[in-house]
């Protein structure tokens, strides 16, 4: 295969989508991944621990690139609403029809969803699809960047982008510095069978440390993302299933009644990162190499499927003016453009952290009239809606509502 325009190195969520975005659009691309290709996820295999809530706009997105429709039913949850409490008697309540929209999104794991953005990616000729294999260096030229892979095999191109991760060794090696908050948690996460119906409801309770969400999975099951202290997420790891499961049910006031654990568990840790520039020359950065936010909104996976959508538009609009994928005008557009909408959005999670950690007076008293006033203002519940459902701001053309 010949030299391609646009090597992507990283074949996650972000990376596969950003491929495949760039695939439909007739360019040439080499995505690059360490790991192996995914495997695609039957119906009926054991739950798979890491989740992402998908927006409206991501889901718009994922079915004009052909991968929605090669997801299993039975591995999608629906989002219909939203409860969100404190302590009982304080509710937020946010539902579809506040907003007029289907539902107000859909969990699906992780690599479910990856194995249907590679499905699809097999199905383009001008996509050379390279796993098991790392970039060792990037060399910038006069006109192309050379890159080389471990194995020796090299390519030139006009553009690199980097969705290799948050500790992305592409943007290290661009010498791009990142900013970094530690918020001293780690995300403890599994999946749970409910003794009653979830009502396809994202329910979360705010914590003196932290958030638990239970995120709707089909039947009975929700996908547990409890926000703890590191050494007490660690605990979690090894405690018994018998004793979590009494924490999680008391911890969540026995809103869905017992709680029976079906899947491994796992921890992750919390981190606000963003990276001081997304652009840099041929470098471009994207999902969680550019920026990670607090989980506790289930923005991440958004925020970085949207970059490869507003990245796909801004190099098709500067193709049609005759520009080259490197040129700085689009790809400064693209930087503009997503620097913002991340930057709002994490800024907006971050604060809302903190004003949940404070339990001293005024707070909590705030927050109860604060709950008040959005549930008695549709409108506002609605604007508040719009902004988590992707169509706040910009919105990339792939992820607008289709006619």
């Amino acid at each position: 295969m010949a030299d391609p325009a646009i090597i992507v190195v990283g074949g996650g969520l972000t990376g596969a989508a950003t491929a495949l975005a760039l695939a439909e659009a007739d360019w040439q691309v080499t995505l690059v991944e360490s790991g192996s290709r995914p495997q695609t996820v039957a119906p009926d295999q054991a739950p798979l621990i890491r989740v992402s809530t998908l927006n409206p706009a991501v889901r718009n997105m994922m079915e004009r690139l052909g991968a929605w429709q090669l997801l299993p039913e039975a591995r999608v949850g629906k989002v219909d609403q939203m409860r969100v409490w404190e302590r009982s008697g304080s509710e937020l309540v946010f539902s579809a029809e506040d907003a007029g929209l289907p539902r107000l999104g859909n969990v699906v794991e992780n690599e479910t969803l990856r194995a249907a953005l590679w499905q699809r990616l097999t199905e383009f000729p001008n996509v050379d699809l390279r796993t098991g294999v790392a970039v060792r260096r990037v060399d910038d030229g006069d006109r192309r960047l050379r890159v080389t892979l471990e194995n020796g095999d090299r390519f030139h191109c006009a553009l690199l982008l980097a969705a290799d991760g948050a500790r992305s060794p592409i943007r290290e090696s661009a010498g791009i510095e990142c900013s970094t908050w530690d918020y001293g948690q780690n995300g403890l996460v599994m999946t749970v069978e409910t003794g009653s119906s979830h009502e396809n409801t994202a329910w979360q309770r705010f914590l003196p440390d932290g958030p638990l969400a239970f995120l709707p999975l089909p039947g009975n099951r929700c996908s547990i993302v409890w926000s703890l202290p590191t050494a007490e997420a660690e605990d979690g790891l090894d405690q018994s299933a018998e004793e979590l499961q009494e924490a999680l049910k008391t911890a969540f006031e026995g809103r869905l009644g017992d709680v029976r654990i079906v899947s491994e568990r796992g921890a992750f840790p919390l981190l606000r990162r963003s990276a001081e520039r997304f652009v840099s020359g041929r470098v471009v950065l994207l999902g969680d190499a550019a920026h990670t936010v607090h989980p506790l909104a289930g923005q991440g996976a958004n925020l970085g499927l949207l970059d490869a959508a507003a990245l796909a538009e801004v190099l098709e609009r500067g193709r049609q003016r005759g520009l080259q994928p490197d040129h700085p005008t689009p790809l400064r557009q693209f930087e503009r453009w997503r620097r913002s909408d991340v930057e709002i959005m994490a800024e907006s999670l971050h604060q809302l952290w903190f004003l949940y950690r404070w339990r001293v007076p005024p707070f909590p008293a705030a927050r109860q009239f604060g709950t008040r006033l959005i549930n008695r203002n549709r409108w506002l519940r609605r604007r508040l809606i719009d902004h988590a459902s992707g169509f706040g701001g910009r919105v990339p053309r792939l992820a607008q509502p289709q006619v």
